[in-house]
């Protein structure tokens, strides 16, 4: 019932804050001219990523009210997720607003991959492709990577900076699908929805209701651009909430980084 619950009030939410932020954006002159990759005719209202985080934590709202993360560990790492998704998000604001230059972007995106990881999110494992293939205990592999069973371990240093270019590489990867009218929001959807059940079919019964509302404020989003006379467009996305909706494989700890 929590993921019913969670997953239509999100999906509502981006329905009806749709409209209203986009005249937000109207108001204040923040919209997209045509020209360049920009094949639309019109201005277009920006704030779409807008919509979509703040849908999304209503949802987040809801899942601490209805079933909030009971393992301490669990607790903490989401927290780490939501102020990352917080910083990054803010970011493309800014980025409506000003226009960012591109390595004030890729600042701010560390800045919310280095709070995550700070939360002890980041990939610390994967699982081998090969099995256990003895060129995992050959060096150079055996210097940086340690095999348990089909279990590849990987050194500390290394896991956290493979992280940070990892979170950072799929939010570029996502704002890079923008340029088609709703491909960037429709790849995020799917990749939401996968991640949910595959938390579900791991017990992580909370952790699943994260990706499921973003899921649901994707959807929400989604038609609401074609039911309103000016659509919003897509990015800049919540990054990490849209962003690395693909980014983290693995363990726990990338799991629910990778769910958001």
């Amino acid at each position: 019932m929590p993921y019913l619950v969670v997953f239509s009030v999100t999906l509502v939410s981006a329905l009806f804050l749709t409209p209203l932020i986009r005249r937000l954006a109207l108001f204040w002159g923040l919209v997209a001219e045509p020209g360049g990759r920009r094949k639309h005719t019109g201005a277009i209202p920006k704030l779409g990523g807008l919509v979509i985080f703040s849908a999304w934590v209503v949802g987040v709202i809801l899942i601490y009210l209805l079933l909030p993360p009971l393992e301490p560990e669990d607790a903490f790492r989401l927290r780490g997720v939501i102020l990352g998704s917080l910083v990054v998000t803010a970011g493309g604001l800014l980025d409506d607003w000003r226009e960012l230059k591109p390595w004030t972007q890729f600042l701010i995106q560390f800045i919310g991959a280095a709070i995550a990881i700070g939360h002890f999110v980041f990939i610390e494992l994967f699982t081998s492709p090969v099995g256990a293939a003895p060129f995992w205990t050959s060096p150079p592999f055996s210097w940086f990577l340690t095999l348990e069973g089909n279990l590849v371990w990987i050194w500390p240093p290394l896991a956290i900076l493979f992280t940070m270019f990892w979170v950072v590489g799929m939010i570029n990867a996502i704002n890079w699908l923008d340029g088609l009218d709703g491909l960037a929001t429709g790849v995020c959807t799917i990749a939401a929805l996968l991640f949910a059940w595959h938390s579900y079919s791991l017990g992580q019964t909370t952790v699943a209701l994260f990706p499921l509302a973003l899921a649901g404020a994707l959807l929400g989003f989604l038609p609401a651009r074609r039911l309103y006379t000016e659509t919003c467009r897509d990015g800049p996305p919540p990054d990490l909430g849209k962003g690395p909706a693909g980014a983290h494989p693995g363990r726990r700890s990338g799991q629910i980084q990778g769910n958001l």
